[in-house]
């Protein structure tokens, strides 16, 4: 795989658990033996405080509009030996998005990532996983035209199918017009009840869609609401529960992918 890959967690409604899924996914890929970063785009900053961090003078927002530098900005560690870094957000970064009003700032997340890979081609991360906001605003258009693949988190809740329609019809415009590398590299079922009248209903629709849909699902799980207030993945708060094991499925099916696809 050529690197870095740039993954995008994208759903344009609230509640679908994209933040989770960027913490856990971004740190299972990580124990897999790649260096991960994780960027929040979200001015709720939800993924931010799942991490723990305190709040920053300085947030990636400041980034994309040239008001701060990378090493102003990010955070690093190791985990497992392995480089995880992060770009936080803040409430301010709704400033940045008033700020970034125009066609051509949709390629600033992009053009700030190409920037630090060339400083040091064989340093930059493996892979760039983003925690999109509940929108299709400037802020996850920056993460589309930057991301090589996007996921979309699928609740079996009623209205759910007809949103997702509306997210790969977004999703495909960028990739069109902006993007010619954006792929979708599955619908990722999350809390999904399938025994549901809605979760059969739109499982069945999803098998007609003929999407890519992942086998992996993620299951309602305490472990995983408790890991995100202790600040910690679900690898290191409860490595044995159905969580974890979830997301190394997860993160097994989604190596795969890539690897098949580079």
């Amino acid at each position: 795989m050529s690197k870095p890959i740039i993954l995008a967690v994208f759903n344009n409604k609230g509640g679908t658990g994209k933040t989770t899924i960027t913490f856990n996914l971004a740190a299972g890929i990580n124990r897999r033996g790649h260096s991960v970063l994780m960027v929040d785009l979200d001015p709720q900053h939800n993924l931010t405080m799942a991490v723990g961090l305190p709040a920053k003078s300085k947030h990636v927002g400041d980034l994309l509009t040239g008001d701060a530098q990378w090493e102003d900005v990010i955070e690093m560690t190791k985990t497992n030996g392995h480089p995880f870094g992060f770009l936080p957000a803040s409430l301010d970064l709704q400033r940045s998005d008033a700020i970034l009003s125009n066609d051509a700032e949709f390629f600033a997340l992009r053009n700030l990532i190409e920037e630090e890979v060339e400083k040091a081609p064989d340093a930059f991360y493996d892979f760039v996983v983003i925690d999109c906001p509940p929108n299709l605003g400037i802020l996850t258009r920056n993460a589309l035209c930057a991301a090589h693949y996007y996921i979309v988190p699928l609740q079996g809740e009623n209205f759910a199918f007809q949103g997702l329609a509306q997210i790969i019809k977004q999703a495909t415009r960028i990739k069109k017009d902006f993007n010619r590398s954006l792929e979708l590299a599955g619908i990722l079922k999350n809390r999904f009840g399938e025994r549901t009248k809605f979760g059969s209903e739109i499982k069945k629709a999803l098998v007609e869609s003929k999407l890519p849909v992942f086998t992996a699902a993620i299951r309602q799980s305490i472990g995983l609401m408790e890991s995100a207030a202790e600040h910690k993945s679900i690898f290191e708060y409860d490595p044995g529960s159905n969580g974890a094991e979830d997301f190394n499925q997860l993160v097994d099916e989604l190596l795969a992918i890539l690897t098949t696809a580079n």
